[in-house]
């Protein structure tokens, strides 16, 4: 996955990515959290609808996200959680599965994100789980999956190459939360 939590983070805030599409994956679920934070940032106002996807059919997701409020905002965030948790995790399974959701009526405007917290997965189903989302990145066929914004979130302290960013973040994360951390 080309892109990587905290540089992705700092390229949305800035403008410099827009997708109809975005696979949140990995274990650094503040940075997963900050990610939906900003799109709604970027595209305020709108709402955000969330979706478990054992809960019900793609069908149904597609056209409850279809549908908008009487009163709500001409733009929304489709999120869906829960394939972590699926059994449907093979690639042909994921493959299967954004397939299908290629019906939506998903732009830049009105973006889906498939939201994988992997946290609390067991590490030889998590990598695989990762490597087959890589390759599905690296294989996409469908105009759908090409334009997607495919971005892991490993966790910055376990990561020797962004190991480094994690106090950076946490400071960044009080400061936006109005909460100094020099003493006063």
């Amino acid at each position: 996955m080309p892109h990587k939590g905290y540089e992705f983070l700092k390229a949305l805030k800035k403008g410099e990515l827009a997708s109809h599409l975005y696979v949140l994956a990995g274990r650094e679920e503040l940075m997963m959290e900050s990610a939906l934070k900003i799109l709604e940032e970027k595209l305020a106002p709108c709402d955000r609808k969330v979706y478990y996807i054992d809960e019900m059919t793609v069908q149904e997701l597609l056209q409850s996200s279809s549908t908008g409020d009487l009163f709500g905002s001409s733009r929304k965030i489709t999120v869906i959680k829960g394939i972590e948790k699926s059994r449907k995790k093979s690639k042909k399974q994921l493959l299967e599965l954004f397939q299908s959701l290629s019906g939506g009526f998903f732009d830049v405007d009105n973006p889906l994100v498939i939201y994988i917290r992997t946290s609390g997965m067991e590490e030889r189903k998590r990598n695989e789980l990762m490597r087959n989302l890589r390759d599905i990145e690296k294989t996409a066929e469908t105009e759908f999956l090409k334009g997607a914004l495919f971005v892991e979130f490993p966790l910055l302290v376990e990561d020797r190459n962004t190991a480094h960013l994690f106090g950076k973040w946490i400071k960044n994360w009080f400061e936006r939360k109005g909460i100094a951390l020099n003493g006063e």
